[in-house]
């Protein structure tokens, strides 16, 4: 069962005082594939939600974070069938650009096209814009431009020479398309990541199909550094400038493990996160691991609980220490819901439990690698572009924090006869309520509770606002609300119609100043 409570941030001395874990989602599947530090020293994460939107399957979303790790504010795009997302940046004016593919606007029937989308610094829409065809097109990468423009990567079976090519497209500051390629042979071909070069280039890295020696192999432009995964272990590989191959790394244990993200650090090596199989606490942990410059493993570090975690997104802060963003099953509000944390630059998070924060022995090799340099077909497309009205909201979305802290010393102790609530025998629900002193603020409380599992529910309101809802026995569960202060109490009993069997629940001391 997840645990909500709450990191001690600035509440501790040094380095791992700049540490926290939150969770982002409600009661349906939520996750997260980008994440940024923004220029404020804050966070924005970026990715999909079933939990929120415009009523479709599946709706984009964009969620603002301050440096602490309190949320800001969230924003979902789409429309009334899927729309995904993949990539996320901070504009030049402090705003925010967004991009993915989506079933509910562009050209395709029933088919994804690629779609862009521009967001002021607090969260509203400016325009959005979609690109493709008849058939699928989706983008997976996406840069803003030296001269204030965009431009977005990925793969297309639209246009091309092949099943699916790569392609690159250019779009203006305000969102016209300027110009497209494709990139590709007669099978399948894409762009998984993407970067402006010093030259005003561009310099991309995915797969290919259509060259090289196996079924699948990475393709690299010049100065690009390439990761990926295998069936096995994920890997690491280092090019010179010139597109020579300098060193490769793999990474993993007896299951499976893969790579979702790659950073150059501030040091000159590299950090990686993902996902594994090999080490943790469940049957899929999330992990980072450190590299020198020269491919030599510092440090791995794995979080997780009893169910599936995995990182998807990794950025190295401005303190020298890490934040990532993924998917978690162990905590938070539903099935999966979004993940972000923020580690120290050796990987370390404050009060962190040793089953749920671990530092496995992980086996790196030095594996022999073929390079090839294929000769590729580039095309021109005249794409379709669109403008679509996609719909914007703004949901109420429940945080938690799943790293567990000590109980602190209560400020106030109640007895029973203030914020204890018995089972009233009938089918009625019985509320007490209490109201902090003028002034103060209510950051935190004690619950003890016994009641029928599954039926009878002890729910504490702060501020009208749920922050606890169980049912069955708990004593001494202790419910942070440091980020989310209020100053009123309610306490409630809410039963079924059968027969009444539980007893009741208590908040049994409060935290304020």
């Amino acid at each position: 069962m997840p645990v909500q409570g709450g990191c001690p941030v600035g509440n501790v001395g040094g380095n791992l005082a700049n540490t926290f874990a939150r969770t982002w989602g409600g009661s349906s599947n939520d996750y997260a594939f980008k994440l940024i530090q923004t220029n404020d020293g804050g966070y924005a994460v970026a990715g999909d939600t079933y939990s929120y939107g415009a009523g479709g399957s599946r709706d984009a979303f964009i969620a603002k974070y301050t440096s602490d790790g309190t949320l800001s504010w969230s924003r979902t795009w789409g429309g009334t069938s899927w729309d995904y997302i993949s990539s996320l940046v901070q504009t030049s004016d402090g705003g925010y650009v967004i991009a993915g593919d989506t079933v509910s606007y562009g050209t395709g029937f029933l088919d994804n096209n690629a779609y862009i989308a521009k967001f002021t610094a607090d969260g509203t829409l400016s325009w959005s814009r979609t690109w493709g065809g008849t058939n699928s097109d989706f983008v997976n990468s996406l840069v803003q431009t030296s001269d204030g423009g965009y431009v977005v990567a990925g793969s297309t079976s639209t246009y091309g020479m092949g099943r699916l090519d790569a392609f690159i497209a250019k779009f203006t500051a305000d969102g016209n398309l300027s110009w497209s390629r494709t990139w590709g042979g007669v099978d399948h071909d894409g762009i998984e990541s993407l970067v402006q070069t010093n030259d005003g280039g561009y310099a991309v890295a995915g797969y290919t199909l259509s060259y090289g020696m196996g079924s699948v192999d990475a393709t690299d432009k010049y100065g690009a550094n390439i990761y990926g995964i295998n069936n096995g272990d994920a890997f690491i590989a280092k090019f010179t400038a010139d597109g020579s191959l300098s060193w490769n790394r793999t990474w993993g244990g007896a299951n499976s493990d893969q790579i979702e993200s790659l950073v150059q650090t501030s040091d000159g090596g590299y950090a990686v996160a993902g996902g594994t199989s090999s080490y943790g606490a469940g049957s899929l942990d999330a992990f980072i691991s450190k590299f020198t410059a020269d491919g030599t493993l510092s440090w791995s570090r794995t979080w997780g609980g009893a169910n599936s975690d995995d990182f998807k997104s990794l950025v190295q802060t401005s303190d020298g220490g890490y934040a990532v963003a993924g998917d978690t099953n162990s905590y938070g509000m539903g099935n999966d819901d979004v993940l972000i944390i923020k580690f120290t630059a050796d990987g370390l998070i404050n009060n962190c439990p040793s089953l749920m924060c671990q530092s496995p022995s992980a086996t790196s090799t030095n594996l022999t690698a073929t390079v090839t340099s294929p000769v590729a077909n580039i095309t021109n497309p005249s794409a379709s572009t669109a403008s679509p009205n996609a719909t914007v909201s703004s949901p109420t979305v429940p945080t938690t924090n799943p790293i567990p802290i000590p109980i602190p010393p209560m400020t106030i102790t109640f007895s029973s006869q203030e914020l204890y609530v018995a089972y009233p025998g009938e089918s009625q629900s019985t509320c007490k309520e209490w109201t902090a002193p003028t002034g103060k603020q209510i950051k935190g409380f004690l619950v003890s509770q016994e009641t029928e599992s599954s039926y009878d529910f002890f729910i504490v309101s702060l501020d009208d606002t749920e922050v606890y809802n169980k049912s069955g026995a708990y004593t001494d569960e202790y419910i942070d609300t440091i980020f989310t202060p209020g100053s009123t109490l309610k306490a409630c009993m809410s039963t079924d119609s059968s027969v009444q069997e539980g007893y009741g629940g208590e908040v049994t001391g409060v935290v304020y100043n």
